[in-house]
């Protein structure tokens, strides 16, 4: 069970970096980065999500004239996907912080449980208590 708490972890930590390599080492500040920029003042502020995921960039369209030569137009274009990603991708970073942070914590409650052969009893003699009671209440 241990080795399974342990893989858990793992994933959840292999999440984070496989994302963060992804998004150019950007990913593991993402989120306090997005809390600090709500929380300035308006004027001071730069958005740390444009920086991962621009919502306007620079396109060339290409058309066929009345002379039927190629003509060139450059426009600005919105990348509507970018402002749904970054909310998915600031979700996310909450969420694999918070399963690292409750993963990491049930795993060294593990270990203290092994470790630790008073806290081992009291928890069986507990289960067991429960387990009797129930049989108890069934019978009845």
């Amino acid at each position: 069970m241990l080795l399974i708490d342990l893989l858990y972890l793992l994933n959840a930590g292999f999440n984070i970096y496989f994302i963060d390599v992804f998004l150019g080492y950007e990913f593991t500040t993402f989120g306090i980065n997005v809390v600090t920029f709500m929380s300035l003042d308006y004027e001071y502020r730069t958005d740390p999500m444009m920086k991962v995921f621009p919502r306007v960039t620079k396109c060339s369209f290409y058309s066929y004239g009345a002379s039927g030569t190629v003509q060139n137009h450059d426009a600005m274009c919105i990348l509507p996907i970018n402002i749904v990603n970054e909310k998915i991708y600031v979700f996310l970073w909450f969420w694999l912080v918070f399963l690292c942070c409750v993963t990491l914590l049930d795993f060294i409650y593990q270990i203290f449980i092994i470790f630790n052969p008073t806290v081992l009893s009291f928890q069986l003699r507990l289960r067991l208590r429960k387990e009797t009671n129930k049989r108890y209440q069934h019978k009845s």
